[in-house]
């Protein structure tokens, strides 16, 4: 005797799969008019996940072949089908507790053979990615100038001040100097309009840190000591371990590269503490 469970469980599989025959014991003599209708639910089903990955991916979007990225996204859907019944966030790398798949977009993307040849795409993807989580983040209350005269004036030691960035922030390092491709295809190329040489692609660390800051997302380049600093800040919630950390990292990576440019500046506690200030990045841990 099958149950709603199993009609639940064999509908499941039939949306995720295509395949019916689990379904057989739940249809009517009529399978083949029956059949149709069910298909009406698969196909908005597949529709609805590929266009969260278009909306989730739009630069890479952009970047192949429609037919070609309708196809990635069309296997990936099969392979990977949505485990959440929101779509929010669908095919995303987990940098947060928001993931509605255990094998991302990007990770898929990875194993095929001809955007092997293309290693930067996943640079650009993962740029899509981070701006719309930074977007859609939840808003939150950060430290000002105004709250720090007001410590310093009391006498409070900012340096022993619990403290992290805030929640919206994310650093990302990219693999190939690729931001500003990403940024016109992002807000200024339409898909007909795409101009740039693949050669001109550099590969190499890039660390950048995206944050929400009134309603918009903002993006700062970091050097390797900033990095640190940011992640040492999060990790330990003082700013004294992070600026040991900062200093130590500048000052191994201090010197001169083959095109006679500086590889890493001192590193200044003041400045980037401002900047982050600023930037409404910071917040007090209680």
């Amino acid at each position: 005797m099958t149950s709603h469970h199993d009609f639940i469980a064999a509908f499941e599989h039939y949306m995720k799969s295509g395949s019916s025959e689990a379904l057989t014991p739940f249809l009517p003599d009529n399978s083949e008019q029956a059949g149709s209708f069910l298909a009406i639910y698969r196909n908005g089903f597949l529709k609805a996940s590929i266009s969260a990955l278009e909306s989730n991916f739009p630069s890479i979007k952009k970047l192949l072949v429609a037919d070609h990225f309708f196809y990635l996204a069309r296997t990936y859907v099969g392979k990977h089908p949505p485990t959440s019944a929101s779509l929010v966030g669908y095919g995303m790398q987990k940098m947060s507790d928001n993931i509605s798949a255990t094998v991302s977009f990007l990770d898929y993307l990875q194993t095929e053979e001809n955007i092997k040849e293309a290693a930067w795409l996943l640079d650009i993807g993962l740029l899509d990615q981070v701006w719309l989580q930074t977007l859609n983040a939840k808003k939150e209350e950060s430290l000002t100038t105004i709250d720090v005269q007001q410590r310093i004036e009391n006498g409070e030691d900012l340096s022993s001040l619990p403290m992290s960035l805030i929640d919206s922030s994310q650093v990302v390092c990219l693999s190939f100097d690729i931001f500003d491709i990403w940024k016109t295809l992002k807000f200024n190329a339409s898909e007909q309009n795409i101009g740039f040489d693949v050669q001109t692609i550099s590969a190499g660390k890039h660390y950048l840190l995206f944050w929400q800051q009134k309603d918009q997302v903002q993006v700062k380049a970091l050097s390797l000591a900033e990095m640190n600093f940011v992640q040492t800040l999060n990790a330990t919630l003082n700013l004294e371990q992070a600026e040991k950390a900062a200093v130590s990292i500048a000052a191994r990576n201090t010197g001169s590269k083959s095109d006679g440019s500086l590889s890493e500046a001192k590193f200044e506690l003041s400045f980037i503490f401002a900047e982050l200030l600023n930037g409404a990045l910071l917040k007090t841990i209680p």
